[in-house]
């Protein structure tokens, strides 16, 4: 089973949205050798997603409200076949704590051959900035699902 694991700050947001679109992305090309793993950088253990991002998710039939945040270690990053930053400088914080995992991290949007595109973190910017979001890792995540 290969691993992808989705990275960004708080594990609030957007790395819990963007493990949902993917897996049901994976879920609806009927591929299932592949799980999907959501970290963050800047958090605890243990917290919900937030209110705006169980909203915009429920809007598109898909429920977060089990979630809880779990900070980026080593044993996730161990087993990542492929680890997906939302922004450069998650990116560049990940390669300078796991250098021996630098050729397996990318941003999405070098991933998808877009390099200076990063997801802006939505966090306290009201539902519309989120739904931003969302449609921007959906679109994204479509065109990931072309790698896999």
């Amino acid at each position: 089973m290969k691993k992808i694991l989705l990275v960004c700050s708080g594990n609030t947001c957007r790395s819990p949205m963007a493990k949902i679109i993917m897996e049901q992305l994976l879920k609806n090309a009927n591929i299932h050798n592949i799980a999907v793993e959501s970290a963050g950088l800047y958090t605890t253990n243990g917290l919900p997603a937030s209110e705006a991002a169980q909203i915009v998710m429920q809007e598109m039939g898909m429920d977060i409200s089990t979630h809880t945040s779990q900070v980026v270690n080593e044993e996730l990053m161990t087993e990542a076949d492929l680890i997906l930053a939302m922004t450069r400088e998650h990116r560049r914080f990940l390669t300078g704590l796991f250098p021996q995992k630098k050729h397996q991290i990318f941003t999405l949007g070098e991933f998808i051959g877009q390099p200076e595109l990063d997801i802006e973190d939505p966090y306290g910017l009201g539902l519309e900035a989120y739904r931003k979001s969302v449609q921007q890792l959906k679109e994204i995540l479509t065109v990931v699902m072309n790698f896999l």
